[in-house]
């Protein structure tokens, strides 16, 4: 038998494990969380990129009171960029973080897309341009890189049914990591240079037959040093407008 002596050290021995576990994983959620929440360690505070901009002209897009949604073609369509060619983009400097509030509906693809560089596409010639897209297909977070030359997933974890799903990309340095509902899901180096070209273009993209709610888009430096303007797309619309294949057309057309 245990003697008194036994018994206490053992429930002594317990607790102290208990409470070093509690401690190691509350300072690992609060990592995970501090990492793109607005805190008082910067008090930077984020840029509301729905509100405001030109979203109704974004092919296949309807604004509605809760946000903006994205419809995917119909079968008897043309294909659509999936890119608001006419909406805001970004001007940005050092280190910035992007985060969408998505609600699908459907278990289809769902995918927001930041563009460091629009495609190209003219005479049948196609250069993919650089992006990264985030999204969920059938309860999977997706992560897909566009380096310029290839398209290639990166992740596809699995996040169950979610009714509204937070979804954040943030450039440090030549690091990117992605984030689920508040938690860290994955990061890679980037090594092709993304936004390097100091802008980021949105867009988005419904599976066939499915459509999902941009609820909220919003960005942020997260740091002083780094700077993010919202700007007009007009001009970078006439650019691109010149190279795009003939059978896609904006809405205004």
């Amino acid at each position: 038998m245990l003697s008194m002596f036994s018994i206490v050290n053992l429930k002594s021995l317990l607790l102290t494990g208990m409470l070093l576990l509690a401690v190691s994983f509350g300072c690992n959620r609060k990592i995970l969380w501090d990492a793109y929440r607005e805190d008082a360690e910067d008090r930077i505070p984020f840029i509301d990129i729905i509100k405001g901009g030109r979203w109704q002209r974004f092919s296949g897009v309807a604004v509605k009171p809760e946000g903006v949604q994205i419809n995917a073609p119909e079968e008897d369509e043309q294909e659509e960029l999936p890119y608001n060619l006419r909406g805001p983009y970004l001007k940005v400097q050092g280190d910035f973080l992007l985060v969408a509030t998505i609600t699908p509906q459907s278990e289809k693809s769902a995918l927001v897309y930041f563009f460091g560089k629009l495609p190209d596409m003219c005479d049948g010639w196609q250069q993919t341009g650089k992006a990264v897209a985030i999204g969920i297909r059938q309860q999977l977070l997706q992560l897909i890189v566009h380096d310029g030359t290839t398209a290639t997933a990166k992740a596809s974890a699995d996040i169950g049914h979610v009714e509204k799903a937070q979804l954040a990309v943030k450039k440090t340095g030549n690091k990117i990591e992605w984030y689920v509902n508040n938690i860290f899901a994955g990061s890679l180096e980037d090594t092709s240079n993304i936004f390097g070209d100091g802008k980021v273009y949105f867009g988005a993209e419904a599976e066939a037959g499915s459509s999902f709610i941009i609820n909220a888009l919003r960005v942020k430096p997260v740091n002083e040093r780094g700077k993010v303007e919202v700007a007009d797309n007009s001009t970078a619309w006439q650019t691109v407008a010149t190279t795009v294949k003939p059978r896609y057309k904006s809405h205004d057309e």
